[in-house]
């Protein structure tokens, strides 16, 4: 995908504290199908003051409603990284002034024609609101804890730790660690399913894989509601229930489609408790209290060996 190596902000990562009081749901890739969101939401009973929607970016583009979608953003219970048509709208916005036909022509190239009947002053909200979201989401600690990306938890050839999320904010700009997180797939395209050390379970979307996939700590919940191209193929978009492990999808080319429930599908993929991600901080090491004595006794003694634990 060309021209998207983003120039106006650092990689930034968001830290939130883990949901002690409602349930968390994860999105990918919604792309405009904002009436498909409003279905998921009142087939699970979401609570807009307890219950939190994770989304993993690709707000726009393609779907039906992108403006709507975009405006999810505005809400307290949303959170959202950036994804690559979100970077992409964002960019295509800015330089429209600079020029016009390229600005048509790279809209509809990327599913943006919507942007060619909005006025300005609601395009430059929606860009405003977009340039907001994080690369990275991150909540929780320790076991509970969960990360947000649109590509790979990835920089250049090499995964990014939960250490490493936690410092990247401290990180200079890098327009390809961004274009990692938010274009890269790399990982999809082999057969091996395991869990990386030192990454928590990581939920992404950005590769249309039409049902939930596992690898690398990667979970993949992007089910191609953005690729209306998909003529044999059923499009739809996922809303997976964190605490209980239970998958909702809806079939997004289906404008009477209800949403199907599935607790199965995260069982199915076999994650194994013993490979699941591994903290990278090194182990802690307890000295014996005595240690001096005994090192000292065994100096006085002219031993060579080491001392008994």
């Amino acid at each position: 995908m060309k021209d998207l190596l983003p120039i106006h902000r650092k990689v930034e990562a968001r830290f939130l504290e883990a949901n002690a009081h409602g349930r968390d749901f994860i999105m990918a890739d919604i792309h405009g199908h904002y009436t498909s969101v409003l279905k998921l939401m009142a087939a699970v009973g979401f609570n807009k003051k307890t219950d939190r929607i994770f989304c993993s970016g690709d707000l726009v583009d393609r779907g039906p409603d992108p403006v709507w979608a975009a405006s999810l953003t505005s809400e307290p219970w949303f959170n959202s990284t950036l994804g690559n048509h979100d970077l992409f709208m964002v960019r295509n916005v800015a330089r429209r002034q600079q020029n016009e036909d390229k600005f048509r022509s790279d809209a509809f190239e990327m599913g943006g024609a919507w942007t060619l009947a909005q006025d300005q002053g609601t395009l430059d909200v929606i860009s405003s609101e977009l340039q907001k979201l994080p690369h990275i989401l991150s909540v929780g600690q320790g076991a509970e804890r969960f990360n947000v990306v649109h590509g790979i938890m990835l920089d250049r050839d090499e995964f990014l730790t939960d250490h490493q999320i936690d410092r990247v904010n401290e990180r200079s700009d890098d327009p390809w660690l961004i274009q990692d997180l938010t274009e890269n797939r790399k990982i999809w395209r082999s057969s091996i399913r395991e869990s990386q050390p030192g990454l928590s379970l990581t939920y992404c979307g950005h590769t249309p894989l039409g049902t939930m996939a596992y690898n690398r700590s990667h979970l993949c919940l992007d089910f191609g509601a953005g690729h209306p191209d998909w003529v044999d193929q059923v499009q739809r978009l996922a809303f997976f229930c964190h605490q209980d492990k239970t998958l909702w999808t809806i079939k997004t080319n289906d404008r009477y489609a209800e949403p199907e429930k599935d607790t199965q599908a995260y069982s199915r993929l076999n994650i194994e408790p013993s490979v699941l991600p591994m903290p990278d901080l090194p182990k802690q090491v307890h000295l014996p209290a005595d240690l001096p004595q005994r090192l000292a006794a065994a100096h006085a003694s002219d031993s060579r060996q080491v001392p008994a634990r």
